[in-house]
């Protein structure tokens, strides 16, 4: 259900992927700017924290995410780099909580 609300989310050339447990890759090629992806980054928050109705026991329950953005090549120049710089900035977002933070080389928040 995540991963079609992150679909959702995202243009057909976009790319979701699933890394392992609650951690998800999002990779936006040709982006043109910082508030482009801001605008992405909140759109996906905003639908990850609608409820969500189990199917077999039809409950709701509610989720919130945190999102680490990093850039190439501003922040990294391969997938390595660039997935160390979004973890970094996810756990930044994360000591907020609900929100998205770019990373910041040296920076443990906003």
């Amino acid at each position: 259900m995540v991963a079609s609300r992150l679909q959702g989310c995202v243009r057909e050339s976009d790319t979701v992927a699933r890394l392992g447990g609650d951690e998800f890759v999002v990779i936006l090629p040709n982006i043109d700017s910082h508030d482009s992806v801001k605008a992405v980054a909140d759109k996906i928050i905003e639908s990850i924290s609608s409820k969500f109705v189990l199917t077999q026991s039809s409950r709701e329950v509610s989720i919130g995410a945190s999102i680490g953005i990093a850039i190439y090549p501003l922040d990294a120049e391969d997938s390595d780099g660039l997935l160390k710089a979004a973890a970094a900035a996810m756990y930044a977002a994360k000591q907020v909580g609900g929100c998205c933070r770019f990373y910041k080389a040296g920076a443990t928040g906003e």
